[in-house]
């Protein structure tokens, strides 16, 4: 009797939260359009310093955004891992470098560009040993898992 009552409660949860996502992403208006911060020269900059592995932190405009900022007291509500360029991963001739999750479209790659002209930082791992191995890897398992842009991984996270 127990595990059929745990099974019904674990099925009550997952649609709660099913739910809750779908309401979450029906109110969440993305805020794309970042608040130029960063000249031309300070993009080409950011794109000379990521490295494969560095994660690439962006503040965030939308209320979804200021929500994650208010409870983490953070000033970034958003992450991206910067790989290299993805084959065949394009937006407008310009290569998807980025893996990222987001709440519409589950872990996607993006193009670098649309976060240039966002509040940004780059953490970088460091004291690794052979951090470039490590690297390697992480961006090699990354990339495989994420199939296409239009395929995202974010099911399978679950």
């Amino acid at each position: 009797m127990r595990g059929s009552a745990k099974k019904n409660e674990e099925r009550v949860m997952g649609w709660m939260f099913d739910k809750v996502e779908r309401l979450i992403a029906r109110v969440h208006k993305p805020a794309y359009h970042c608040e130029s911060f960063i000249s031309d020269d300070a993009a080409r900059a950011l794109r000379d310093t990521l490295r494969p592995g560095d994660v690439l932190l962006v503040e965030g405009k939308g209320r979804i955004s200021g929500g994650i900022k208010y409870l983490t007291q953070s000033t970034w509500s958003h992450s991206a891992l910067y790989v290299r360029p993805i084959a065949s991963a394009t937006t407008n001739g310009e290569p998807h470098v980025l893996i990222e999750a987001n709440i519409h479209e589950g872990v996607v790659s993006a193009p670098l560009s649309k976060y240039l002209h966002c509040q940004t930082r780059i953490c970088r791992p460091v004291g690794l040993r052979s951090a470039a191995t490590h690297s390697n890897a992480l961006v090699s398992d990354t990339i495989s898992r994420t199939s296409s842009t239009s395929c995202p991984i974010y099911s399978h996270v679950r």
